[in-house]
């Protein structure tokens, strides 16, 4: 069994500035999505089929409950379109979308610790992998118009492009060490 943890979760869309003066943000955040798991991508190619098979997930913090009866993710999120879930491998996943009507969520989100046990049966992953994501969508974007919604438009090669969202991730690997399991930096004095 191992306890997998991601501290204190921030996504912050800072003030524009022109010539010292204020401007109204580009960017708002539409999801935030924080993952964690084991990963197996550095493992030989000769991995069994069933090599992840008994790899189970439990004690997800925060679960459902929690997160609905959060002060603020509770009322700032839309509760239909967000989820906690898991996957077949042993990885957590939760999906926080903010409500149309928010302004609580718009430019700053703070979530805290999330994180859960993993159990693993006689194979072990390479590493646990983090990864936190955020999309962020035009301030002037309605998503029930999207005829009358602005987005950017760019030309490259001679192609149009147009985007409404953009999406930015930060993902980071603790490698598997057997007596220090997935721990980073590796304590120096194991017992």
């Amino acid at each position: 069994m191992s306890l997998v943890k991601m501290s204190r979760i921030e996504v912050t869309i800072p003030e524009s500035y022109k010539r010292r003066e204020t401007r109204q943000q580009q960017f708002r955040i539409y999801q935030t999505t924080i993952a964690i798991g084991p990963s197996v991508d550095q493992i030989s190619d000769e991995m069994p089929d069933d090599y992840s098979d008994l790899w189970i997930t439990y004690g997800q913090h925060p679960d459902g409950l929690a997160w609905a009866s959060d002060a603020v993710l509770g009322t700032a999120t839309d509760l239909k379109q967000s989820s906690i879930s898991t996957s077949p491998d042993g990885g957590m996943r939760w999906k926080y979308v903010v409500s149309t009507n928010s302004s609580i969520l718009e430019h700053h989100i703070r979530l805290e610790s999330h994180g859960g046990k993993i159990s693993f049966s006689n194979y072990f992953p390479n590493s646990i992998e983090a990864v936190a994501s955020t999309i962020l969508e035009l301030t002037g974007y309605s998503r029930s118009s999207l005829v009358s919604s602005p987005f950017f438009r760019e030309t490259i090669c001679g192609i149009g492009f147009g985007y409404r969202q953009i999406s930015v991730s930060l993902r980071t690997r603790a490698m598997w060490d057997e007596d220090a399991y997935a721990q980073c930096p590796i304590p120096t004095d194991i017992s």
